[in-house]
């Protein structure tokens, strides 16, 4: 299972992930599917190769649960997040990897989004507008190299350099 087909089947809608002081919201919707099980896993050394923590790089659970809207506590700068959303069969498939420092303030939109709109106003209380639409990358208050978002195999990587 990977969410990253057109919007006739289950899909990614956005991701937002934001880094202010020591939390970190990690916001995600997801379209023509039923209620998934996440698992969201979080380490300052790099991506978790599985969803059983602590596995590579000390993989930290953040949270396992249904809803689509994560906040962490933490006291670190760099923090590499992993999502992995539970299939049919009980297995967890990697959907999400997004790198984030303090202050950092990302979204990725479906390609069909067209006009990114945030699906929760609260969230995006000052949201920063579109570097550019078609890559569909959103930037914070500090200056950065972005880069388009990544299928890797078949989940999406959301980082700046």
């Amino acid at each position: 299972m990977h969410l990253f087909g057109d919007t006739s089947t289950p899909h990614l809608w956005h991701v937002q992930v934001f880094h202010e002081g020591d939390q970190v919201t990690l916001d995600w919707e997801v379209r023509q599917a039923p209620e998934l099980r996440w698992r969201i896993l979080r380490s300052d050394e790099g991506y978790a190769a599985s969803a059983e923590p602590p596995g590579d790089n000390e993989q930290t659970l953040v949270s396992e649960t249904t809803d689509t809207h994560v906040g962490d506590t933490t006291d670190r700068h760099t923090l590499y997040y992993t999502l992995f959303a539970q299939d049919q069969t009980g297995a967890w498939q990697r959907q999400i990897e997004t790198k984030v420092r303090p202050h950092d303030r990302l979204s990725w939109f479906h390609p069909e989004a067209g006009q990114a709109v945030a699906a929760d106003g609260d969230l995006l209380r000052n949201p920063d507008p579109l570097i550019n639409p078609s890559d569909a990358l959103t930037h914070g208050p500090r200056a950065f190299t972005p880069l388009p978002p990544q299928e890797v195999g078949q989940w999406v990587r959301i980082e700046v350099r």
